[in-house]
């Protein structure tokens, strides 16, 4: 596939997933901040006891002061972490709701001719699997991953604002990151495919010999099965060392990133010895070391999101099904022609004619 148009295809499905949540996207956004300010009050804490470790020994003896200003931001972000775990999920559930409805009206409403071609066990699929992937498994992924992203930029926030002269090097290693990521998610993607669609032949085939074994002895083909199944264990095998190989490719350079960073900071702080207080060097010393650790959840958790739209798109694609023109006035909710609705007598007779 075309790396461009596949980004372009998952940010079209962000877009619209976003739209679902109501507001035109501004609920979404609302959420976004939510994640945000609960990460934001996190450091805060951190920044706040930092501080009152570096303050000089009078001052640091003032507990009450200290204490119930560290006491009260640990408050505030118990309060935003909890409003924000228990407001996404049910967001979700309420934009997956409004998509369930639409699609179910829209598939009851399709003409004959759409169920002729479309299989039951396809919508059946449909309204189980992939709602199921909705309400369940794409909020949480989404929740890891934005709980990641407003983590990670916290923690960047909080080492340019302990040591400035750091900047430079963050901003670079920003960059750096983006370019990995988005050579990372598309391949990844496409990688994870590939595993299941190179596991599924190995399953049908297991029980395939399962149930026509007499046949095989029978006409000694024992071998030739068996040389089939290794032929897929070894293409199902290679799938899954390229797809571990290219989780190393990504952490080889995640650590190189962080260690970078993290030697920059170090050297900073050793060399600001006795200007910067030593709460904050300690401070951003230790948001210098999760900054890897962050950037592999993150990139994992929204691969694995990147997976789960594409149940989304199926979805949607229910939603946008032709429907026929509407029993009260013949409006279809996709173009039903416009015609107008039948009376109520009809039909008043019956005929039949054959053609000669």
């Amino acid at each position: 596939r075309a790396e461009g148009v596949a980004s372009e295809a998952v940010r079209d499905a962000y877009r619209a997933y976003a739209r679902r949540f109501g507001g035109g996207g501004a609920v979404f956004g609302g959420a976004l901040l939510l994640f945000a300010a609960a990460q934001a009050s996190l450091v805060a804490t951190d920044c706040w006891l930092a501080r009152w470790s570096s303050l000089p020994a009078p001052q640091q003896e003032d507990v009450a002061l200290n204490l119930g200003v560290l006491a009260a931001l640990a408050a505030l972000a118990a309060l935003l972490v909890g409003v924000q775990a228990a407001a996404w999920p049910l967001l979700c559930l309420r934009a997956s709701a409004n998509m369930h409805a639409e699609a179910v009206r829209a598939v009851l409403r399709a003409p004959m001719a759409y169920h002729t071609a479309t299989p039951s066990g396809r919508l059946v699929a449909r309204f189980s699997k992939d709602v199921d992937a909705l309400d369940a498994s794409l909020p949480s992924m989404l929740a890891q991953a934005f709980t990641c992203a407003a983590a990670l930029l916290a923690s960047l926030a909080t080492i340019v604002a302990s040591a400035p002269l750091v900047a430079p090097a963050v901003a670079v290693a920003a960059l750096a990151l983006i370019r990995i990521v988005a050579s990372y998610r598309p391949t990844a993607g496409e990688a994870k495919r590939l595993v299941s669609v190179l596991h599924g032949p190995i399953v049908s085939l297991l029980l395939e010999g399962l149930g026509g074994r007499e046949y095989l002895r029978a006409y000694c083909q024992q071998h030739a099965a068996a040389d089939e199944a290794v032929a897929l264990l070894e293409a199902s095998a290679r799938a899954q060392t390229f797809n571990i190989a290219l989780q190393r490719w990504l952490a080889l350079r995640l650590e190189a990133l962080g260690a970078a960073i993290l030697l920059c900071v170090s050297l900073l702080c050793v060399g600001a010895r006795g200007r910067v207080p030593l709460g904050l060097s300690g401070l951003s010393l230790t948001y210098s070391m999760t900054l890897t650790n962050l950037a592999k959840y993150l990139v994992n958790y929204a691969t694995r999101a990147d997976a789960q739209f594409a149940s989304f798109d199926r979805v949607q694609a229910l939603t946008a099904v032709k429907s026929e023109a509407s029993a009260a006035d013949g409006d279809g909710a996709a173009g039903g022609g416009g015609k107008a609705a039948p009376p109520r007598e009809w039909p008043t007779r019956g005929e039949v004619v054959v053609d000669a």
